[in-house]
């Protein structure tokens, strides 16, 4: 039993080196593919504590949010990663709890994120503290604006009957709730 555990620890660790080498991975921008998700359950699949994640990734891809992202000019070169690629790297990394950057490695040394994401390896934490240093002030706000746009077209495809009320529930710490629910341009306090 102990052989069997040793050599699938070591076939995943093979897996990993693999796609930690950069003269194995497809050049091309972006790297994270936008294919369809399947979840399934069985003995021989991986898990993943943050599954959520490929979901969002999703909706990122069919919001057009990539293609914002890549618009603001910052690298002159996108081999092997796309701009988009560093920043969502860095947004995934704060979903899946991670507090800083070293913590991406944590996804980069997973095959099962890399396959949810469709890609072959993720820039590790000195590439994208690297990638953080070349924003300028400019370059940060045309990103939020960028971002801001993406935002506005996913409200302009809502039904208009989706706009007739909205409900934010805020839970504290102590079984404590407060429902705020808008409707009609009237606030109700519940």
């Amino acid at each position: 039993m102990k052989t069997l555990l040793s050599d699938l620890l070591a076939r995943r660790k093979r897996e990993v080196d693999f796609r930690a080498d950069r003269s194995q991975a497809s050049f091309g921008s972006p790297q994270l593919s936008t294919r369809t998700v399947i979840f399934e359950v069985s003995e021989k699949t991986h898990v993943v504590p943050h599954d959520g994640f490929a979901l969002i990734h999703q909706i990122v891809a069919q919001s057009g949010l990539v293609d914002a992202i890549n618009a603001v000019p910052v690298l002159k070169f996108n081999l092997p990663y796309g701009k988009s690629d560093h920043v969502l790297n860095i947004t995934y990394n704060f979903f899946c709890g991670g507090t800083a950057l070293e913590h991406i490695e944590y996804r980069r040394n997973d095959p099962t994120p890399l396959d949810m994401l469709g890609t072959h390896s993720l820039p590790d934490p000195t590439t994208a503290g690297d990638f953080c240093r070349r924003y300028s002030e400019t370059q940060i706000h045309l990103l939020q604006d960028k971002i801001n746009e993406v935002r506005l077209n996913v409200w302009k495809r809502q039904p208009k009957s989706f706009f007739d009320e909205a409900n934010v529930d805020l839970d504290g710490t102590i079984a404590r709730e407060l429902r705020i629910t808008f409707k009609y341009q009237s606030v109700f306090v519940i």
